[in-house]
């Protein structure tokens, strides 16, 4: 279940549902972003080379969910979906996702980073917890209470509060049997996966 709605406000980068209101969180003036090469996982891969442990457990979202947003790495949401979704990309089987979109770029911008370096350091990777390493060494620096406060304000956020998106929210939630006054923004893209790939869709764990 994939339909893009006409609406200029519903998502064009990502699979027609991943898309969520961005969340302002404050971070201290005196915060600087570190270094983003500072941290890198073990064994990088050398320049221009296809990742290699990472491929060993890329998700084909042509024929399976990726995870669900609420599957934290490293105390962030949605971070394993976007990580899917950039492995997915880099091996060409991104089916109807897309990597680098509003859902991913709520990540993006609490740390302070690109889709460009997040897929750098994915390419390098040999496992997610590296990944949870490199989200935590690089960009603007978080603490793990703003961690969990950005994360817990994101999972429990909700389309229909946006005035903008209401409309489009409602209609969605309707089509997949949720009820738009009670369903969170993962509420949504869960059902949808479940709609997309029945019992092959990820659950939250």
């Amino acid at each position: 279940m994939k339909t893009t709605p006409a609406t200029p406000l519903a998502p064009t980068a990502c699979t027609t549902t991943d898309v969520t209101t961005p969340v302002s969180v404050s971070t201290p003036a005196s915060a600087k972003p570190a270094n983003l090469t500072a941290t890198a996982p073990a064994s990088p891969v050398p320049s221009g080379t296809k990742p290699a442990a990472a491929v060993t457990t890329v998700r084909d979202l042509s024929k399976q969910a990726p995870h669900s947003p609420r599957n934290r790495l490293a105390g962030f949401v949605v971070a394993k979906r976007t990580v899917d979704k950039c492995r997915a990309s880099l091996a060409g089987s991104l089916g109807e996702y897309h990597y680098d979109c509003p859902l991913d770029n709520v990540l993006f911008a609490f740390k302070g980073i690109t889709g460009a370096q997040f897929a750098a350091a994915v390419r390098m990777a040999k496992n997610n917890e590296e990944i949870g390493a490199w989200l935590i060494a690089n960009g603007t620096p978080k603490t793990p209470a703003e961690i969990k406060a950005w994360s817990d304000q994101v999972e429990a956020s909700r389309l229909s509060d946006d005035p903008a998106k209401s409309a489009y929210f409602e209609a969605a939630c309707t089509k997949l049997g949720l009820d738009p006054k009670k369903a969170t923004t993962f509420d949504w893209l869960e059902a949808d996966d479940r709609a997309s790939f029945g019992k092959s869709a990820s659950r939250p764990h």
